[in-house]
Parts: structure tokens; sequence; C-alpha cells
């Protein structure tokens, strides 16, 4: 893989990054196109990202060049909820589809922990 998307493959590997303008389709300049969202800052893997207003988690991430979101994982794969490839953990809520879900703000961004924690006694 070269390029940007070289650099951010997957989870483990990622350092601080923010966006890379040169993954997303440029502003259009054509007269009354809509000006490009306003950014919004969160974390992935303890990592500082931008994306932008609207975003899934999945597309920020692909945005900054990541492909994968944890060691072993696949990656993203259909981008819209049906192969649960996306998975990861928000806000410390796990199996979170990032296809499906609009980053905020602040939202912390895990990859998803592989196996996931034991149930608290009297779980169903």
């Amino acid at each position: 893989m070269a390029g940007p998307a070289a650099e951010h493959a997957d989870a483990s590997d990622m350092d601080d990054t923010r966006m890379d303008e040169t993954t997303r389709i440029p502003h259009d300049p054509a007269p009354g196109a809509p000006s490009p969202a306003p950014k919004v800052m969160f974390t992935f893997n303890g990592n500082t990202v931008e994306g932008r207003e609207g975003d899934t988690i999945a597309a920020a991430l692909w945005a900054v060049g990541i492909r994968a979101l944890g060691p072993g994982e696949a990656g993203l794969y259909c981008g819209i909820g049906h192969c649960f490839a996306c998975r990861v953990v928000v806000d410390g809520v796990h199996d979170v589809r990032g296809c499906l879900v609009l980053i905020r703000p602040g939202m912390r961004v895990e990859p998803p922990r592989i196996p996931l924690p034991p149930l608290p006694p009297g779980a169903p």
C-alpha cells in the first residue's frame, strides 16, 4: 500500500492523526455548491482524529487512512451495516457499527476488544 493510507493502515500502529484532505472529494467550486462541513474532533485508539460533521465513524477513519480497525480485523467492508466488520467500542459501548453512527465532538472510539469482557453476574 502506498501513500497516506500506508502510514495508518490499522489501529495498532496509528499515531496522532489529522485529516488528510487528499482522501476526500475536493470542494465543488460551482456557484451555489455547499461549503465543506465543519470539522469534528474525536479520538480513535487514544489519538485525536478530525472528521467532518455528518461523517460516520467509518467514513472519518477512512478519510485519514485507517482501513482496519484492530489487529487481525478485516476492516471496513460493506459500509451499510450488514457485515459487522466495522464494529468498534464507542464511549464504552461495545459492538457499535461504525458505518452507521455519526461522529460527535469528543466521542471516544476504540478498536473492538476480542474477546469481549465477561458478562456481569445474573446477566441473561
